[in-house]
């Protein structure tokens, strides 16, 4: 292991201080997260490392050495719902260099990362198998998806229909606003996701290691799904929409043809209950005031927060008041099995796999 000459030996910058850091880090996270040859980091997440975006990627320096220690990557978006959006930090990236492991550099960096956004947002979001090590700084896992890999239903393809498989590039301007104008009368509209404006949309259409199906009828967009992600999401469909009004025997048919060649994603209030039900994201809660008035529009003013403390949120609901600690409230807000009783006036969680970091 490597000798640090001293605990205070690094100091903190980024990618637009320090672009001549770039390629290093990249090949340092391809490393980190085992990436074959073939899949590249910079490509399956393209939003988090798109040099638009180089002011937050964080980087973990040594003063003696210049040598990076470390990475986090931090992407803002807004989390719509209604009329409503909030702002969140997804987190990605996130990797210390071998010979600085086990120093504590990783709880130090982390630390200023969270802090350093926490005024900004009403969330963090992150995906990760490392459940423990995020539970120490306030993250829980959150929000359901459903897993589907098996559609018992017998229908035939109308020979109206068709299923074309595309590259990212391949769409065209056309197919594209048909695209955008689904997942705005749909995905936003029936559910909270994260809005899409021209320069997220932009940098999805860089993730080329995702390929689309695009269903037409009468030459017609009435649907489409995303799937593959490099080597992050292989072979899963992980975001699926069609057009408003289209019969529930069109889709399922369609999905048929789909799956189970593909693993299916869907979200936790879907129309279909056959799937597993696996946890979403790992979600910690920001700026307090911010959450607060982000529970308060997420529940059209029927859960109104009184206090957050750094395990416990008290809060009213039909004039009764109630406590819970925060990874159970952060369940029965967004799931997965969501509290029953305000199914009427919150909205379930479509996040998909495009969008995460």
């Amino acid at each position: 292991m490597k000798k640090i000459d001293s605990a205070d030996d690094f100091y903190f910058s980024s990618l637009s201080r320090n672009p001549e850091y770039r390629q290093e880090v990249i090949t340092a996270i391809e490393t980190a997260f085992g990436y074959s040859k073939e899949h590249h980091f910079e490509i399956d997440f393209f939003p988090l490392m798109c040099k638009e975006n180089s002011a937050n990627n964080i980087l973990l320096l040594s003063k003696s050495t210049h040598e990076l220690i470390g990475h986090i990557g931090i992407k803002f978006r807004k989390l719509k719902f209604d009329d409503f959006e909030t702002k969140v930090a997804l987190i990605g990236g996130v990797f210390i260099a071998p010979q600085y492991q086990g120093q504590g550099y990783f709880g130090k960096f982390f630390t200023y990362v969270l802090k350093s956004y926490s005024t900004d947002v009403s969330m963090f979001w992150l995906w990760s198998d490392h459940y423990e090590l995020y539970k120490k700084y306030g993250f829980d896992l959150s929000g359901g998806q459903l897993e589907i890999k098996k559609i018992d239903f017998v229908g035939t393809i109308s020979h109206e229909i068709d299923i074309v498989e595309k590259k990212l590039l391949q769409i065209s301007d056309k197919e594209w606003q048909e695209i955008k104008q689904i997942y705005c009368d749909v995905t936003i509209k029936q559910n909270a996701a994260f809005l899409r404006e021209q320069d997220n949309w932009e940098e999805l259409t860089q993730i080329t290691s995702t390929t689309a199906y695009i269903f037409y009828k009468e030459k017609h967009i009435i649907g489409y799904c995303f799937y593959n992600k490099g080597m992050d999401l292989r072979n899963v469909i992980h975001e699926l929409a069609f057009a408003v009004n289209i019969d529930s025997k069109i889709k399922k048919t369609i999905l048929t043809m789909l799956v189970p060649k593909h693993t299916l994603w869907l979200p936790e209030e879907s129309d279909f209950a056959d799937g597993e039900l696996k946890y979403l994201a790992l979600i910690k809660i920001g700026n307090r005031e911010k959450f607060k008035k982000f529970v308060t529009d997420w529940s059209r003013q029927q859960i109104n927060i009184t206090m957050i403390t750094h395990d416990m949120v008290n809060f009213y609901f039909n004039h009764q008041h109630y406590q819970e600690d925060i990874a159970s409230f952060k369940q029965l807000l967004f799931g997965p099995n969501p509290c029953p009783s305000w199914h009427s006036f919150t909205k379930g969680l479509a996040i998909s796999g495009m969008d995460s970091v």
